[in-house]
């Protein structure tokens, strides 16, 4: 009887120190004001240059409005991934990623550019000066 008792008293205190085992978790750095302020501001640029798209593929050659759609959702494919890591509120995901967005927008920007030149003929736009992209 008092082996059972004393291995009940065991159990019951092993328990309870195992639950508070599994409620540890490490503390996790959230976005701050400037990380969803720098997420709304890659969204915007990106939902404009979403509009400038299909505002174009109403009037142009089928060969380009295929490139346009591409493009097109290439930009919602980002904004998704984008927003999927605004939701998952994590900072070091967002910060590691930071410069593939702003990597992704440019090149998406310049893939316009070079669609609209070659609708409307107008020559490529000169190179941005090393001056410039530090800015």
């Amino acid at each position: 009887m008092f082996c059972l008792k004393f291995c009940m008293r065991r159990n019951d205190s092993n328990a309870s120190a195992c639950s508070t085992d599994g409620m540890y978790e490490p503390s996790r750095q959230v976005l701050n004001y400037r990380h969803i302020e720098q997420i709304n501001t890659i969204v915007f640029h990106l939902r404009e240059l979403s509009r400038l798209v299909t505002t174009q593929i109403g009037v142009i050659p089928n060969t380009v409005v295929g490139q346009l759609r591409s493009l097109n959702q290439r930009i919602m494919d980002n904004i998704e991934l984008i927003e999927g890591d605004m939701a998952r509120n994590e900072r070091a995901p967002f910060e590691a990623k930071l410069e593939y967005y702003h990597t992704e927008y440019q090149e998406m920007l310049v893939l316009y550019q070079e669609l609209m030149a070659i609708l409307y003929n107008i020559p490529p736009p000169p190179p941005p000066s090393e001056e410039s992209q530090q800015q």
